[in-house]
């Protein structure tokens, strides 16, 4: 039951309003740091579930009214019954179809840059989801794998932000994804 819960609680703790901290400084989840500035983005809050298999999420933005959001979630790897971990590729399917579920009518798109410096294995796809709140907008789900911790970047925007995937493409090389224990 928990594998086919874990990707509906973390994209509703992406669209709920985490409680926030000191947001000017870093933290860190798992030995891994939230810094308070990653290239133009800056670190609008944190919030650690009561869960400790839900990890954290830090929200970062250029602003606090901006459209451009990247979620930077740090959690454990799913235990399997067997005391396996759940695999990358079976974990992104899930995070996918969870996505695809909560968002009727999502479309698989190209994602949108390359070259964006990933140097561990992951695995991504990009949305583009057509909601009669939001309107259209992109999704871009990363998750990269560390073994019993995984980091899934979620990046959400409207194509008409012009700049949106300059900075999400920034971001993600700038991001620290090195344990820091």
């Amino acid at each position: 039951m928990r594998i086919l819960l874990l990707p509906f609680i973390f994209l509703l703790g992406a669209c709920a309003s985490p409680v926030s901290h000191d947001a000017s400084a870093a933290s860190s989840h798992l030995g891994f740091d939230f810094p308070p500035r990653v290239e133009a983005l800056g670190l609008r809050n944190v919030h650690v579930y009561d869960d400790a298999a839900y990890g954290a999420v830090a929200n970062y933005r250029l602003s606090s009214t901006d459209s451009l959001i990247v979620s930077v979630y740090v959690y454990p790897s799913l235990v399997l019954e067997d005391g396996s971990l759940q695999s990358l590729d079976a974990h992104a399917q899930d995070e996918l179809t969870g996505l695809m579920k909560h968002y009727e009518g999502a479309k698989q798109v190209e994602w949108p840059f390359t070259g964006d410096g990933a140097s561990r294995d992951f695995r991504q796809a990009a949305l583009q989801i057509d909601d009669e709140n939001r309107g259209t907008f992109y999704s871009l789900l990363r998750i990269v794998d560390f073994g019993d911790v995984r980091i899934k970047f979620r990046i959400s925007y409207p194509p008409a932000h012009q700049s949106a995937a300059l900075h999400a493409k920034s971001f993600l090389l700038a991001y620290p994804q090195l344990r820091v224990e």
